[in-house]
């Protein structure tokens, strides 16, 4: 009984169940931030899109950068 009653009251264990439900944590929230940047940046364009790519788009001209030529 004593032993179950020292192994509850240990925090030895604690720290790593912290540090892993804190990495748990960090890991969702990257995924949700890079992926609402991702659709930011790369979101198709459309009639009222915002993403940069549209609105780089919109101010050159659309397919004015497609084709270029190289000169030497």
């Amino acid at each position: 009984m004593n032993k179950l009653r020292r192994m509850l009251k240990s925090e030895r264990g604690q720290t790593a169940v912290e540090y892993i439900m804190l990495l748990a944590v960090m890991t969702v929230l990257a995924t949700s931030i890079l992926t609402r940047f991702k659709n930011w940046i790369l979101a198709p364009c459309e009639i009222n899109s915002n993403s940069i790519i549209c609105m780089f788009e919109k101010i050159v001209g659309g397919t004015d950068f497609i084709y270029f030529t190289l000169r030497k």
